[in-house]
């Protein structure tokens, strides 16, 4: 699955972030940075990779996301 994240993404820790939170829900794959955006390529359960980006949204307010970035 992949999911192109746009906004203040970088030097915000939003790597380490998704990392953490992938991690915890027992997903791999990996976090690219681009001009412009970042691209998250998420591997595992489709299920459980959706939940990523719900998640993520759901965080953002504490941290690892600025509430302009937008994920899709």
């Amino acid at each position: 699955m992949a999911i192109t994240v746009t906004g203040v993404v970088q030097g915000v820790g939003f790597r380490p972030f998704v990392h953490r939170l992938a991690s915890g829900l027992g997903l791999g794959g990996f976090v690219r940075n681009r001009i412009g955006d970042v691209l998250i390529e998420v591997e595992g359960g489709a299920g459980t990779a959706r939940t990523l980006p719900r998640r993520a949204r759901a965080r953002r307010a504490g941290g690892g996301c600025d509430p302009g970035c937008g994920m899709g």
